[in-house]
């Protein structure tokens, strides 16, 4: 990526690791940028490890819906999948089920966060509903009313405590989850249109995030 005196940002194309026979449907990739996973519109699970010698491709058929979207953990030791049958399922390193827990609302998934610090994952919903899980045990820890509409965006803030949600309702909203019982701290509502992105600057401890929207800001 080079970027010039104005601002204009020149992507370039480094590798084609391959064609995919369907449209993909969910990605991920790891800080580092050498482990990236992603699920296509055909239900097919794959794992692209990038070295030295060339992309190495591994795919995975866990069966027909059983991943429809995909996170990478934090610690780079697992991912999470979510399968119309009604789960959350962990994938391992080898590419099997390591575990998996009951998630009624799995066909209603909108996106998928792990927390930086690797302690909570945030679930979103087509009807506009946050659910947290504890990664240690993948169990549930709250589950909030966040919007109206659906949520498409989710990015935690440092340490895991705090989160925010991008919604079709135009608004961003920063979550409090660290404490006995969750609450809205602020709600920003700069957008004209759906919320499609969301992320956070490390570099300024939190304090500051980019947002996109389908109306092209």
């Amino acid at each position: 990526m080079d970027e010039t005196a104005n601002g204009a940002v020149t992507l370039t194309s480094k590798i084609e690791i391959r064609e995919w026979r369907t449209a993909i449907q969910s990605a991920d990739v790891t800080n580092d940028g050498k482990c990236i996973c992603l699920v296509t519109c055909d239900s097919m699970f794959y794992e692209i490890i990038l070295g030295d010698e060339g992309p190495v491709v591994m795919p995975h058929d866990f069966g027909v819906m059983e991943a429809w979207h995909v996170r990478i953990a934090k610690s780079k030791s697992n991912y999470i999948i979510t399968a119309f049958s009604g789960f959350l399922k962990e994938i391992d390193l080898s590419g099997k089920v390591s575990r998996q827990e009951p998630f009624p609302s799995a066909k209603t998934v909108g996106t998928l966060a792990y927390g930086s610090s690797n302690r909570r994952l945030a679930v979103s919903t087509f009807e506009g509903v946050l659910h947290i899980f504890d990664v240690a045990t993948l169990k549930s820890e709250t589950t909030i009313e966040a919007h109206s509409k659906r949520i498409r965006a989710l990015a935690f803030l440092p340490g895991d405590d705090d989160i925010l949600t991008g919604s079709d309702d135009k608004t961003i909203k920063l979550h409090s989850v660290g404490g006995e019982r969750p609450k809205v701290e602020r709600i920003y509502c700069g957008h004209r249109s759906s919320v499609l992105s969301l992320s956070v600057d490390d570099r300024a401890d939190g304090t500051r995030f980019a947002s996109s929207s389908l109306d092209g800001q």
